[in-house]
């Protein structure tokens, strides 16, 4: 049985980004036939939300079993495909990693890890738990996360169902090999925060201030979620309430196509009156097929 790799609480500090694909098809569906995978996946994405957050000191990376060092690739840069500069990783989609060799023919490997972070070398014994290394932006990926990958010789095995047909519905018995299985997470919201400035998509995936308090001069009072996870159909609720009227500003926002991450933000402008003093409330809802996917609040004091 597997160790999760991760210490971290899971909806919170970390996130399954996809899972392994099970439909052998061009389509793609996770062990639950959702759709958090994509076409010929074969790990499983633990994620951390702010890509600043792979530094000083990182996020730790630990074997799933006790093991072999069969192989480790390092001093490849933290550059996320799609960035300036961001170099040719051909032949090296795995970045920075380490493969396990485990009893009984079965592997596991990791990638995408911190350049220089990697603390283990080819041949040495490994505890179940022992660190390998850090959570990186090496090799083909956009985001910071470790790639999962277990195998038992040439087939690659999803670990929240061994099975290798895909087993859902009410009746569903997953064959976990985690000695505990992290709960399912459809989706949901990484990160949320208050902002005196519009933000972009690349300030978001970087990691904003968390900010707690503004000014009643503000240039705005801006409110912004992060988001792993979006299926088309979803609804984006946002709002801000004040402390005066009760409701600043607010907007339904609908999702139109499936979105591994996203974000989203309204806000309100200062007009030259500022804005009144007191505590806010920010709160994001995510609907889904009618129902209630997450619900995040966070307060704001202007002063």
């Amino acid at each position: 049985m597997l160790a999760f790799p991760l210490v971290c609480e899971l909806g919170k500090d970390c996130f399954i980004q996809q899972y392994v694909d099970r439909d052998p098809t061009s389509g793609a569906q996770d062990y639950m036939c959702r759709g958090l995978s994509y076409d010929t996946h074969r790990g499983t994405d633990i994620r951390i939300a702010f890509r600043k957050d792979i530094y000083d000191p990182g996020i730790p990376v630990f074997a799933a079993a006790a093991g072999v060092v069969r192989g480790v690739r390092n001093g490849e840069a933290d550059i996320a495909q799609g960035s300036k500069n961001a170099p040719d990783i051909s032949g090296k989609e795995c970045g920075n990693g380490v493969v396990l060799e485990h009893a009984d023919g079965w592997r596991t490997q990791y990638c995408h890890l911190r350049n220089n972070s990697i603390v283990v070398r080819p041949g040495q014994s490994i505890a179940e738990g022992q660190l390998l290394g850090r959570i990186g932006l090496s090799g083909e990926t956009e985001f910071p996360h470790v790639h999962f990958k277990l195998s038992y010789g040439e087939r690659v095995v999803d670990p929240f169902d061994a099975d290798e047909a895909p087993n859902c519905g009410p009746e569903a018995t997953p064959i976990s090999l985690w000695q505990k299985t992290p709960t399912y997470q459809p989706g949901g919201l990484m990160a949320a925060g208050f902002s005196p400035v519009v933000l972009d998509f690349e300030a978001i995936r970087e990691g904003p201030e968390m900010i707690e308090t503004l000014p009643i001069d503000s240039p705005a009072i801006v409110f912004w979620g992060y988001f792993f996870g979006l299926r088309k159909g979803d609804e984006i609720w946002i709002e801000v309430f004040d402390p005066e009227r009760g409701f600043l500003t607010g907007r339904v926002m609908p999702v139109t196509r499936n979105r591994a991450e996203a974000f989203r933000l309204i806000g309100k402008k200062n007009t030259g009156e500022g804005f009144a003093p007191g505590k806010y409330l920010g709160q994001i809802q995510i609907k889904r097929d009618g129902e209630t996917l997450a619900v995040h609040r966070r307060d704001l004091i202007v002063k």
